[in-house]
């Protein structure tokens, strides 16, 4: 799947700077995020004392506004470059396929429907934007906030860390597992939505043949067995996502149950303080996107590659269209000189 991939490399590299700038505001936007708690557990210990320092909380309370104000920024930043690269490589890619187009032999669009190739340059190209943007992000985001947040965790409170992620290795072979069902079938979906928009094109293109012919109950039954297929194919997959997104938030509710029977012992006993108890339930929580970021990575990744294979069926030429694109380049070059 992840060879199919291989004709973005161009574009990537083009727009390789928007990505860099992007992850940059990421890693800001992370870096606020988890200093926050760091924040909220020194407002609770003073509050436990006791004797509260209420210039210390005010101060904590405005720097807390601050950093969610970078938080905000950083947001913005992290969308505009990232999901911007993405639409310019969407905006690109389009372009190259539909001048591709121009340069195929008329024994091509025998073999292929129109609805399919209108389905390749919309609906397939949405799920390459997604694939080249919000995956990015789900994958960068991830690794970065899970890797920093067990860090932090196993450096000071290791035991108790180390009990509370039990459940996430369970996780992992769940992700792995559903990624190998998911790939084909998202290209199942996709070649379903090919078909409904096939039929759709032909009914439209050739209506008055069809009314001229009473032929409207026929179509239309026609079009309901295309779209029932559609929606029977987009079912096997909300199956599968049925099933992973309770299994996640079933794990999700197990460390936190383990915190709460540990962490609590552990505030009584005197080992964490309740400003800290609070900041690691707040950290646990952060956890859990990375867990369902997980699987959202692997949608969108298995989406595009399905996309992206389907394009890439039109992208790759015979050597009769290399011909013929080389021509049309030719033409199109001498177009250009001419002014015309």
């Amino acid at each position: 799947m992840l060879k199919e991939f291989k004709v973005l490399i161009p574009y990537l590299k083009r727009y390789l700077g928007w990505y860099l700038t992007g992850f940059a505001f990421l890693f800001i936007t992370d870096g606020g995020l988890i200093y926050i708690p760091v924040m909220i557990r020194r407002i609770v210990d003073n509050i436990a004392s006791g004797e509260v320092d209420m210039p210390a909380v005010r101060s904590l309370v405005l720097l807390m506004i601050a950093i969610a104000a970078a938080v905000g920024v950083g947001r913005f930043g992290w969308r505009f470059f990232i999901l911007g690269a993405s639409r310019r490589i969407e905006k690109q890619l389009r372009d190259r396929f539909f001048e591709h187009l121009l340069t195929l032999s008329s024994s091509f669009y025998g073999k292929m429907k129109t609805g399919d190739i209108m389905a390749r340059a919309t609906n397939d190209m949405n799920h390459v934007r997604m694939a080249t943007g919000m995956a990015f992000v789900a994958l960068l985001d991830g690794i970065f906030m899970t890797l920093v947040i067990l860090v932090l965790l196993f450096a000071k409170y290791p035991r108790l860390a180390a009990l509370t992620i039990i459940p996430m290795p369970f996780l992992t072979v769940m992700v792995l597992f559903t990624g190998k069902l998911m790939g084909p079938m998202f290209k199942r979906v996709q070649e379903g939505f090919a078909r409904l928009s096939e039929h759709v094109q032909e009914t439209l293109s050739g209506i008055r043949v069809i009314k001229s012919f009473v032929q409207e109950s026929y179509s239309l039954g026609k079009f309901e067995r295309a779209n029932d297929d559609y929606r029977r194919r987009n079912m096997e997959v909300v199956r599968i996502w049925g099933i992973f997104f309770p299994f996640v938030s079933f794990l999700g509710g197990i460390t936190t149950l383990i915190l709460l029977r540990f962490g609590g012992a552990a505030v009584i006993d005197g080992v964490l303080t309740p400003g800290e108890f609070v900041a690691f339930l707040s950290y646990l929580m952060m956890l859990m996107w990375p867990m369902i970021g997980a699987g959202f990575t692997v949608t969108l990744i298995q989406r595009g590659g399905a996309a992206l294979a389907r394009i890439n069926g039109v992208l790759t030429p015979s050597p009769i269209s290399r011909a013929r694109r080389t021509r049309y380049g030719k033409s199109r070059a001498r177009r250009s000189r001419s002014g015309t």
